[in-house]
């Protein structure tokens, strides 16, 4: 994870820190000199729940360090929400567009891509175990769809949006696998 080399930047970055410097300036030096640096390569990564929630800490991180708030002030999440009037630097839904779109570049482009896509070959046989996340697994739990859905929506250059966390709960409580269209999202 390169969130590790974000805090390292914000901690380093004294522009963030400094009152003279406007909150415009401070939210586009920090896409280029934080950002750029955390979601280089984000869209070729498997994440996990617990990345994620890792990626919006580091948003909320980006923020305090630009309000100049301290740990000991208190300030809570929903405060710091009012404080900047959400605007916020990124987002974990930024690393879902990228992964959607690096699909879709894959997808078109054919060949070894599209077969990683669709999955394990037939005839081929699973390790014992629980099998390991993969890359396609996030944006199938994300939109929806199946591989050969997501391969097909990305030829025709479809966009594929992730479908809500609430409904994804619902539908796995009542145990259906449903496929949505792309009016229904």
């Amino acid at each position: 994870m390169r969130i590790g080399m974000g805090k390292a930047a914000i901690r380093n970055c004294s522009y963030l820190h400094s009152p003279r410097v406007c909150s415009d300036m401070k939210v586009r030096l920090a896409k280029a000199l934080i950002l750029s640096r955390v979601l280089y390569g984000a869209s070729t990564l498997t994440l996990k729940a617990g990345d994620l929630k890792k990626y919006d800490s580091l948003r909320r991180s980006i923020w305090r360090a630009m309000l100049n708030i301290r740990w000991q002030d208190h300030v809570s999440n929903e405060r710091l929400y009012e404080m900047i009037g959400g605007r916020w630097c990124f987002s974990s839904s930024d690393i879902i567009r990228r992964k959607t779109m690096w699909l879709g570049h894959a997808a078109r482009q054919g060949g070894i891509a599209r077969a990683v896509i669709g999955g394990l070959p037939a005839g081929t046989r699973q390790g014992p175990g629980r099998p390991l996340l993969r890359w396609v697994d996030n944006i199938r739990s994300w939109s929806g769809l199946s591989s050969v859905e997501l391969v097909e929506a990305s030829i025709q250059h479809e966009e594929i949006k992730p479908i809500s966390l609430h409904h994804q709960h619902n539908l796995r409580s009542r145990g259906l696998r449903r496929v949505l269209s792309y009016e229904e999202t």
